[in-house]
C-alpha cells in the first residue's frame, strides 16, 4: 500500500526517457553533468598548464592500489609490500583497476576517474533531482576521483531499490546485492547498510499486518555477510580488522584523547558538516532558507511515521542524513578536503529541501505562487556557488601537480630505482615516482601512524628500528610535519624543494626532498659512560624513551600535569666529551614517568642508569624496590651525561618497577639502562 508521502517522494523516480523526445529528464541531466565535467576539466587544464592532475593527493593512493590490483595484488600499495588497508574504500580501487587494465595508465588514469565519476554524478542526479547535477560541492567531491562518488551513488541506489522492492518483492535480491556493494564502499557503510536492511525487515513486518516473514531478513543478512567478509579479508591479509584510515584519521586515535575532547570535536564537527551541507544552495540567506525547508521536509516525514505508529523508509531518509553528518564528524579534521566525508549524503539533503518546499506549499496556500520562483532561486544560487568551487578545483589540481606530482617526477629521475623514500603525502609521490616509499603518517605503512601522532622523537625512533633495507635513504616531506629536519641534527641534507606561492589544498607550502645520513642511526642505544662504581657491570635491560615499541614492552607511561596533554618530544644530537656525536629521541617530562625493567638475575644487585637532564637544576624523586630518593639530574650543557638514579639489592618477583616524579622544573628523558654485575 502506498501513502501520499510515497507518491510525493517517488513521483517521477525511474521515469524512462522517451525515444521521440530528446529533451527528456535523463537527457537534460546528462547535458548538465557533461557541462559540469567540462567546467571542472577546463579549470584543471587551465591551472596546470594542460596537464592531468587530481585535486587531492589521496586520490593517487587509490591509483596506486588500483595499479596493483590490475597486476593481481589485492590491498597491496606498492610492489614488495605486504597487504595494507590504506585504501578507505575496499570496492573503489577495483573499479579504478578496470580502467588501468583497459589502458588508462600513469596519469591517464585521471581520465578514467573523471569519466567514472561523471557517470556516478549522472546516476545520482537521475535518482534524486537536477539540483544534484549542478551542486558545486558534489561536483568537486565526485570529480576529486575519490570514493565519494561511488559511495553516494550506491547509497542512493540502495534507497531506490528499497522503494522498488516494497512494490515488487522479487526485487529484494537486487536490494540485498546493492547493500552488499554499499558495505564495501566505505568502512562506516558496514554499519549503515545493515541498518537499512534491518529497516526493510521492520517495514515488511508492519506492511504485512505485523506478521514476520523470514524472507524479510534477506537484505540485512546479505549486508551483514558482506560486512563480515570485508573485515575477515582485512584481518586475513593485513593482520588487523581495523583500517589504517581509521587509525590515522579517527578522533579516537589521537595521542591523548579524553572523553571530553572527543565529544567536543564530534559535536563541533557535526554542526560544521550541517552548515557546509547548505552552503551550496547559494548565499547565506538562501542557505538559511534551505535549512528551514529541509527541517520542514524531515520533520513532516518523521511526523507521518509517528501518526502512522510505525517506522517507514520515509522517516529513514532524515536519519541517513543525520548519521552521515555524524560519521563525517568522527575524523579529527573534517574541514579539510571540502568536507568530502559528508558529501555522499548531500543528495538526500537536496531531496528533503525539495520535499520540504513542496510540503510548505501544501500547508500554506499563500506560498503556492512562490514555488517555482523558489526553485529558480535555488538553482541560480547553486550555479553561482558552483562557479567558485570550479575555480577552487583548478587551483587544487595545480597545487598537486606543481608540488607532489613534480616532486615524484624528480625522484624518478634523480634517485636509484631501489631507493626507499620517506613521505608524509602517500599518493602522487608513490604512484608517480615508482620508488618504494615509507609513509610516515601510517596510512599506507602500518606501524608508523602511532609514532607519527606521538611526535618527532617517536617517529625518529620508529625509523631507527626498521630493518636496513626498509630504512629510507631519502625524504620527500613537509618539514613542519616531521620535526627532525633541523640541519644542526645532521640527519637530513636538503637536495631540492617544491614550494607553492598559493597553497589551496596541500598539507604544506613547501615540500622538501632530503637525503638521509644513516651514520648515526642507533648511536644512542648504549650508554656513553659508566660511573666508577659500575665497573664490571653490564646492561641487562633498557627502556628507549619515545620508542613506542620499547615503551610498550616495559609498561612505560609518561604523564603531564594537564590531563590529555602528551609530553613534548625532542630529538637531540650531543656528544660525550670529544667522542662521536650521539643522536637520541626523548620526552620532556613535566610530571612523572613509570616503567618496569627485568633483571637477568633477580638475586643480584642492580643499578638504574639514566640519560636524562634538566635545563636548570632539575630534581626528581625516584621510587623503586630499593627505596625512595631525591636525585638532582645533570644540566644539559650541550653534552650527554648519564647518571645513576636508583639502586637495589635484588628484584622481588623478577621485576624492577620505577617511578620518577619531578619536584620542580621539567627535565628531558631519553634512555634508561638496568645494570647488573657480570
Amino acid at each position: 500500500m502506498r501513502s501520499g508521502a510515497d507518491d510525493e517522494l517517488t513521483a517521477g523516480a525511474g521515469r524512462a526517457a522517451s525515444p521521440d523526445d530528446p529533451w527528456t529528464p535523463a537527457a537534460a541531466l546528462a547535458m548538465l553533468v557533461a557541462a559540469m565535467l567540462a567546467a571542472f576539466a577546463a579549470s584543471m587544464l587551465y591551472y596546470t598548464r594542460g596537464h592531468l592532475s587530481t585535486p587531492l593527493d589521496d586520490t593517487q593512493i587509490y591509483f596506486a592500489y588500483a595499479r596493483q590490483i590490475a597486476h593481481g595484488h589485492i590491498l597491496v600499495f606498492q610492489p614488495h609490500d605486504d597487504p595494507t588497508s590504506g585504501s578507505t574504500s575496499f570496492l573503489y580501487p577495483f573499479v579504478l583497476a578496470v580502467g588501468y587494465a583497459a589502458g588508462f595508465r600513469d596519469q591517464h588514469l585521471v581520465l578514467w576517474g573523471l569519466l567514472l565519476n561523471a557517470a556516478c554524478l549522472l546516476a545520482s542526479a537521475m535518482l534524486v533531482a537536477a539540483l544534484v547535477a549542478i551542486n558545486g560541492w558534489l561536483g568537486w567531491t565526485y570529480f576529486s576521483m575519490m570514493e565519494s562518488g561511488l559511495h553516494g551513488t550506491l547509497l542512493l541506489a540502495a534507497v531506490y531499490l528499497y522503494v522498488r522492492g516494497r512494490e515488487h518483492p522479487a526485487s529484494s535480491w537486487g536490494f540485498g546485492f546493492m547493500l552488499a556493494l554499499l558495505a564495501l564502499a566505505r568502512p562506516e557503510m558496514t554499519v549503515l547498510s545493515v541498518l537499512i536492511g534491518a529497516m526493510w525487515t521492520v517495514d515488511w513486518y508492519f506492511e504485512n499486518g505485523r506478521a514476520f516473514a523470514p524472507r524479510s531478513l534477506l537484505p540485512a543478512g546479505v549486508a551483514l555477510a558482506a560486512s563480515a567478509a570485508y573485515f575477515v579479508t582485512l584481518l586475513d591479509l593485513t593482520g588487523s580488522a581495523r583500517t589504517n584510515t581509521f587509525m590515522v584519521q579517527s578522533v579516537f586515535t589521537s595521542a591523548r584523547p579524553t572523553i571530553f575532547s572527543i565529544a567536543d570535536t564530534v559535536s563541533t564537527s557535526f554542526f560544521e558538516n550541517l552548515r557546509f551541507s547548505f552552503t551550496w544552495f547559494g548565499p547565506a540567506y538562501l542557505a538559511t532558507i534551505a535549512f528551514g525547508l529541509f527541517a520542514v521536509g524531515a520533520a513532516s516525514l518523521v511526523a507521518d511515521d509517528v501518526e502512522a505508529r510505525r517506522p517507514t523508509w520515509r522517516g529513514m531518509l532524515p536519519a541517513i542524513v543525520v548519521l552521515g553528518w555524524l560519521f563525517g564528524s568522527l575524523v579529527r579534521n573534517p574541514n579539510i578536503a571540502q568536507h568530502r566525508w559528508a558529501a555522499a549524503y548531500e543528495p538526500f539533503v537536496v531531496l528533503l529541501v525539495v520535499f520540504g518546499t513542496w510540503r510548505a506549499v501544501r500547508y500554506v496556500d499563500a506560498l503556492r505562487p512562490m514555488l517555482w520562483p523558489a526553485m529558480a532561486l535555488f538553482i541560480a544560487g547553486s550555479l553561482l556557488a558552483s562557479v567558485s568551487i570550479v575555480n577552487v578545483y583548478g587551483q587544487n589540481t595545480s597545487d598537486i601537480y606543481f608540488q607532489q606530482m613534480s616532486a615524484a617526477a624528480w625522484l624518478r629521475a634523480n634517485t636509484p630505482p631501489d631507493a626507499v623514500v620517506a613521505i608524509n603525502d602517500a599518493g602522487a609521490l608513490t604512484y608517480g615516482s615508482r620508488r618504494r616509499t615509507l609513509d610516515l603518517v601510517g596510512l599506507t605503512s602500518p606501524g608508523a601512524g602511532a609514532s607519527f601522532r606521538h611526535g618527532a622523537a617517536s617517529l625518529y625512533e620508529y625509523v631507527e628500528r626498521l630493518p636496513a633495507e626498509r630504512r629510507p635513504g631519502y625524504y620527500a616531506v613537509f618539514p613542519t610535519w616531521i620535526g627532525y629536519t633541523d640541519p644542526a641534527l645532521g640527519i637530513l641534507r636538503p637536495l631540492t624543494n617544491f614550494g607553492l606561492a598559493r597553497n589551496t589544498i596541500s598539507g604544506g607550502t613547501n615540500l622538501v626532498i632530503y637525503q638521509a645520513d644513516a651514520s648515526l642511526i642507533n648511536s644512542g642505544e648504549a650508554p656513553g659512560e659508566l660511573p666508577p662504581d659500575a665497573a664490571g657491570w653490564t646492561v641487562v635491560d633498557s627502556v628507549d624513551v619515545a620508542d613506542l615499541a620499547s615503551e610498550q614492552a616495559h609498561g612505560y607511561t609518561a604523564a603531564a600535569r594537564e590531563v590529555g596533554v602528551p609530553p613534548v618530544q625532542l630529538v637531540a644530537r650531543r656528544t660525550y666529551g670529544a667522542a662521536t656525536p650521539v643522536i637520541d629521541g626523548g620526552r620532556v617530562i613535566a610530571y612523572s614517568e613509570r616503567m618496569t625493567l627485568r633483571p637477568r638475575d633477580a638475586s643480584k644487585p642492580w643499578m638504574l642508569l639514566a640519560r636524562a637532564s634538566g635545563a636548570g637544576a632539575a630534581t626528581v624523586v625516584v621510587t623503586s624496590a630499593g627505596g625512595r630518593a631525591a636525585v638532582t639530574l645533570p644540566q644539559d650543557g650541550g653534552r650527554w651525561r648519564d647518571a645513576i638514579v636508583a639502586r637495589g639489592a635484588g628484584a622481588a618477583g623478577g621485576r624492577v618497577s620505577i617511578d620518577v616524579a619531578t619536584e620542580g622544573g621539567a627535565y628531558s628523558s631519553f634512555h634508561y639502562w638496568l645494570l647488573q654485575p657480570e
